[in-house]
Order: C-alpha cells, then structure tokens, then sequence
C-alpha cells in the first residue's frame, strides 16, 4: 500500500539521479515521487530550445506550448515565449519580438518582467539566442563627436538591487553572447525588467532565453560576484558585445568582467586572437600595452602575481585601473563616467593580469589597437581566471583605429 507521508520524507532524499533511475512501470509510487520532483526542472523540447517540466495544466495557464513529454510521460516540456509588455515567473523564458522567428521594423518599446519564482534564485542569465538590433552612432551637434550608446535601439537591464551591469545599453549583432544579472531574493518578491527600445529605422529580431538559477541546486552554474560572464569550459572563446562575425562594433562606456572557472589541476591559461583584435588606441604610434592604451595609469599601478590571491580573484578591478569609473551598489561591477579626452586618445582597453605576450619579455596588462591580432597570450595567477573590458564614452576619431572588437580564444593549462 502506497503511504504519502513514506513519499514525502522520500522526496528530499533522493538525488535527481536515483529519481530517474526510478521506472514508471515498476511502481505508481515510483511515477508520482517521478512528477513531483521533476516539475519545475529545464528540459529539453523538440523544437530545438529548452523548456520547463510543467504538468501540462501548468503549462497552458503560463501562457506556453507544450512541446515533448518530460517526468517519464507525466509532465510535458513547456516551452514558453513571452513578446511585448508582459511578466513571467517560468524557470526558463524566451522574450521574443512580435512577429517572431520573422523580423520587425516597426517602432517600438518592449518590456519583459521576470518575477522570480522562489527565494533561492540568486541569478538570472540571459542567453541571446538571437539578438539583431541595428543602432547608429549618436553625434553630438554641438562638438561632432559620436559614440555608441545603443540610445535609438537597443537592450537596457533593469536588475533588482539597481546599480551597474556594466553597460547601459546594448545593440548590434549580439548572437550567441550571454550574461548573468545577479538577484537579491532576501527582502521579499524580486522582479528583473528586460527593455528592448527599436527606432524603426531597420529590421530587427531578438530572442533572449532568460534562466534562473537557484543558487542551492546548481552551485556550479552560479557565476561569481561581479562577473558579467561566466564560462565553465576548459576551453572555449568569449568575445567583446556587438561584435557578430568580426563586422560589427562594441558599445561606448562598458566595463564588466569575463571570468572563466578554473578547472581542476588547471594552473594557468593560454589566450590568443586568432579572428580579429581592433579597438581604439592612445596613438598609433604608441605601443599598444599598458600606457599606450590608458595615459592616466602606468603599469605599477596593476596587481601583480605576489599581490594578496583576493586581489586577482576578485572580479573588480583595483581603482587605479580604472580612475574614469565609479563603484556602484548592488551590479557587482563598475559604472563608466564618458571621459573628456583630447583627440586621438582613448581609453578602450582589454585588461588581462600577469599577461605574458608570446616573443616578447616581461609582462603587459592592458591591450589596445590590434596589438593581440593573431597573437598569444599566457596568464599564471591564483583564483579564477578574470579578464576586464573597458571602452569610454567616445567613438574612436580619425587615426585612432578601428572599434569592432575583438574574438579571443582560451584554453586552460595544466602544466605552466
């Protein structure tokens, strides 16, 4: 005889492992301990993106389309799309344009709220699965200058504590790039507001698949305080936003960190720009490390491998690095001012620690100009491997090089 108090006390001891081992057949308590455990978690559909395991009630009430069956029959894969001007508490959620998977031109504002659906989610990362939002440069009337500010079409994040991502906006060719935006569940219901803003001046199309992540259940998946990107391969590439297929450009005052988990026995990490490394410089005529890249800091101003470990873990860089930002609460990560500078400098920079460049003695911290294009990079220091990008509030002037990017491979070492 089935007891459901047995089942209960059952259901928290079992790993998701022994659950599936379960088979439906065997036993009716077997299926239902199966439902029970299984709803809520990420499937996989068969219209190729990922789902929620939702009793198929559920699944309708939310709005979403079930697609394959999950729990051994019992539940299905719900896979839900949310467009313009709605609010969604599923575990995973794809925030689509109107006429999705077909483009768009008109105007307008879309704002998607995701509430979270329990106290442990920590996170939520967005995966651009597509992401084509076409924006011009904004020129300045009065100087002629111009930057990137994505302010006529574009992605803004609203996270929930406020402060800084990093970014304000982002636009372009963003395909295949992702992002953690960190939650505080503590004072009560959380809510994250994603706004996409288009001019109507092309065509555009987004999906964005927003997961949360429970920081108690999937101590892996969570990305450290501060990191805007979190990579768990041993090996892998990671490029700047906006770059697509090295035809693009990035955006104006960003500053956020890439951080990769180091992997076990891993004691060091190899990168190199194989594809393509363009971005502004002081000068051309300068080198492109360190102050040919930012003429207010010198490379005595860098952390070093006999600094304190909690110096180069840490996903913030030191204040020296960076003196044109300001800290900000609750982003884990810094907010760029625009900076006043003369012409033909900039202080757009890829910023890696205890960088030693392949051919060339000593160590460099800061990358600029195309001085990484089809070159290699070692990097031996304690904690996780952490990079920083910065560029300012100005699109680069004649001479200063070109903004697109940069694409940079990595691979983990196991003997330095």
């Amino acid at each position: 005889m089935f007891c459901p108090l047995v089942l209960a006390a059952t259901v928290g001891l079992l790993s998701v492992t022994a659950v599936e081992s379960i088979k439906p057949e065997e036993t009716s308590a077997g299926r239902l301990l199966l439902f029970h455990h299984l709803d809520r978690v990420t499937c996989s559909s068969n219209v190729g993106s990922p789902g929620t395991c939702f009793p198929l009630t559920n699944c309708l009430r939310l709005g979403g389309r079930p697609s394959g069956v999950c729990a051994y029959g019992l539940a299905v894969c719900c896979v839900i799309n949310k467009k313009c001007n709605d609010t969604s508490s599923a575990e995973v959620v794809n925030f689509v344009n109107p006429s999705y998977p077909k483009e768009d031109k008109d105007p307008s504002s879309c704002i998607l709220t995701i509430q979270a659906y329990k106290k442990n989610i920590c996170q939520i990362r967005l995966d651009f699965d597509q992401f084509e939002l076409a924006s011009e440069p904004n020129i300045n009337a009065g100087t002629g200058e111009s930057s990137m500010d994505c302010s006529d079409t574009g992605l803004t994040v609203k996270p929930n504590p406020g402060g800084s991502l990093g970014f304000t906006a982002l636009c372009g060719n963003n395909t295949g790039q992702h992002l953690y935006i960190p939650v505080d569940t503590s004072l009560g219901p959380t809510s994250v507001q994603l706004t996409v803003v288009t001019s109507g001046a092309a065509l555009y199309r987004w999906k964005i698949r927003a997961t949360q992540v429970d920081c108690t259940q999937q101590p892996l998946d969570v990305a450290p305080p501060g990191c805007l990107q979190y990579y768990t391969e041993e090996r892998g590439s990671f490029s700047s936003f906006g770059y697509g297929s090295g035809n693009g450009g990035y955006m104006s005052n960003l500053n956020y960190a890439v951080c990769i988990r180091r992997t076990t026995g891993s004691c060091g990490i190899r990168y190199s720009a194989r594809d393509s490394f363009k971005m502004a410089a002081v000068q051309p005529t300068m080198p492109s490390g360190d102050m040919g890249c930012d003429p207010d800091t010198s490379d005595s101003d860098t952390p070093t491998a006999n600094e304190p470990a909690a110096t180069l873990s840490s996903a913030t860089p030191p204040p020296t690095t960076l003196p044109a930002a300001t800290e900000q609460p609750g982003g884990g990560g810094r907010r760029s001012r625009q900076v006043q500078t003369s012409s033909g400098v900039s202080r757009d920079f890829l910023y890696i620690p205890e960088a030693h460049v392949e051919g060339i003695q000593g160590h460099v911290t800061k990358f600029c100009g195309d001085f990484l294009d089809r070159k290699t990079i070692t990097s031996v220091v304690p904690g996780p491997y952490v990079v920083w990008f910065h560029s300012d509030g100005k699109r680069a002037g004649k001479g200063t090089g070109d903004e697109v990017g940069f694409k940079v491979n990595f691979q983990q070492l196991n003997v330095c």
